[in-house]
Parts: C-alpha cells; sequence; structure tokens
C-alpha cells in the first residue's frame, strides 16, 4: 500500500469481510495450487493447502493480493466444500463478492454471490486482470517421474549435443 497515508491505511486494514464461511466447509485434504499465468508464462504458484478458503482482492489483508485497478478490495472467494451436502460436492467452489467488474470461470462470467464449482484445469480471470489463475492438483508420483524424466532429458542433451 505504498503511496497510501498512515490514516488510509489503517482505514482499509479496517474493512471487514463480507464473507461468512459456510457450514460445508472445512480443510482441504488434497494438495491443490493454483498456477498463475501472466502473457503465457508461469509467473506464481499459490499452495490452496493451508486454508479452507482464501480471498482475492486488492487490499493486503487478503490472502491473494492483486493489485490491477479493476479489482475490487475483497474480490472473490474460493472457498473448499469438505462434506458432500444436497447442493456441493466435494471440491474447490468460487463464490464472486458482488464485484465491479466481475470474475470469468473458463471465459464464463458469474453470477455474484452464489457458488460455482471449479475442477482441476479450469481457468478463472478476475475484472480486467491479464493473469490467469488455473487450479491444478499435485500428484507426487507423477511430479516425481516428470522431474526425473526432465533431469534425464537435460542429461543426455547435455551429453549428445541435442
Amino acid at each position: 500500500m505504498s503511496g497510501l497515508s498512515p490514516a488510509e491505511q489503517l482505514k482499509q486494514s479496517q474493512i471487514s469481510l463480507p464473507y461468512k464461511e459456510p457450514v460445508w466447509g472445512g480443510p482441504c485434504e488434497k494438495e491443490y495450487r493454483f498456477e498463475v499465468l501472466k502473457n503465457g508464462t508461469i509467473v506464481d504458484d499459490i499452495d490452496l493447502t493451508t486454508k479452507s478458503f482464501f480471498v482475492f482482492g486488492r487490499l493486503p489483508s487478503c490472502d491473494i493480493t492483486m493489485e490491477h485497478p479493476s479489482l475490487s478490495r475483497h474480490h472473490a472467494v474460493m472457498q473448499y466444500c469438505s462434506k458432500t451436502n444436497a447442493l456441493h460436492e466435494i471440491g474447490w467452489y468460487l463464490y464472486d463478492l458482488d464485484s465491479t467488474h466481475g470474475t470469468l470461470i473458463n471465459k464464463n462470467k458469474v453470477k455474484p454471490r452464489q457458488y460455482f464449482r471449479v475442477r482441476v484445469g479450469h481457468v478463472l480471470k478476475f475484472g480486467g486482470s491479464t493473469r490467469l489463475y488455473i487450479l491444478q492438483v499435485c500428484n507426487k508420483l507423477f511430479l516425481g517421474l516428470f522431474l526425473y524424466i526432465t533431469d534425464h532429458l537435460v542429461f543426455f542433451s547435455n551429453i549428445y549435443g541435442v
């Protein structure tokens, strides 16, 4: 929040979150993450295993702070459902906090204040930001195999000049 007076910083830190976690919310047991892309390049990797929900927005108090001016102070929430119920199955859900410029899942604008299922591979976009957030799950066996193959490809390309 550089550029803000101490009074403005205090005011922004006191803005309450317009969200209450639902009874079906709870911690995630799988290793989910967001892969963040900007202009086709991975610029960040966000671990989603630490909490049951994550707040996106411009305020420093948000879990995932974004700087684009089109984003709301509290823009949206990613909520994990840990208990299946009549309306929700176990998994991640996006909840737009009635943001000014909206939120997209796979290029489709979501309605505010409703939960939308987000699955692995789905792409989220917030307001006018060009950053894309892709939900991924970390498969340790696959990751280990990928790293093993990558190391060997580099090794052989160095030997044979390929």
